[in-house]
C-alpha cells in the first residue's frame, strides 16, 4: 500500500502554508493514532513537496497542545518532516484548543475515506 493513497480533502490556499497553520494529516505510518494533527513550524510555499510540522496531542473530545517528549533532560516538541500530500486540510480550534463539533464529522468522514477507499 502507498503511504499518502489518498485525495486531499479540500484545495489548500495560500494561507493553510502559515508557520502555526493547525493540519489535519494523514499517515498510514499512524494509522492507529486518529485524529493526527499538526501545527507548521515555519512558512511553506505552496508547491513544495514537503512540510516540518509540530504533531499535538488530543482527542476528538479533549483539548489540543503540541507534542513533548524528553530528549536528555528536556522535552522538546515532536518534530516531523511530511509530504505535502499528507495533508488533508487546515483547522481552527476553539478557545479552549478543542476540535469544533463541525470539524470532528468532517475529520471523521475524511479518515473513514482514507482508511476505506473507494475502489473503481
Amino acid at each position: 500500500p502507498h503511504q499518502f493513497a489518498h485525495e486531499r480533502v479540500e484545495e489548500l490556499d495560500d494561507n493553510t502554508w502559515k508557520a502555526g497553520t493547525i493540519l489535519a494529516c494523514y499517515l498510514s505510518k499512524y494509522n492507529e493514532e486518529e485524529p493526527q494533527l499538526g501545527r507548521l513550524t515555519y512558512d511553506t510555499d505552496s508547491k513544495s513537496n514537503h512540510v516540518e510540522i509540530e504533531w499535538m496531542t488530543g482527542t476528538y473530545s479533549d483539548p489540543w497542545t503540541l507534542w513533548k517528549h524528553k530528549q536528555g533532560k528536556s522535552y522538546n516538541t515532536w518534530k516531523e518532516t511530511v509530504s505535502s500530500s499528507a495533508i488533508l486540510f487546515p483547522i481552527s480550534l476553539t478557545s479552549a484548543e478543542r476540535l469544533p463539533t463541525a470539524i470532528i464529522s468532517k475529520l471523521k468522514l475524511a479518515y473513514e475515506n482514507v482508511n476505506n477507499p473507494v475502489r473503481n
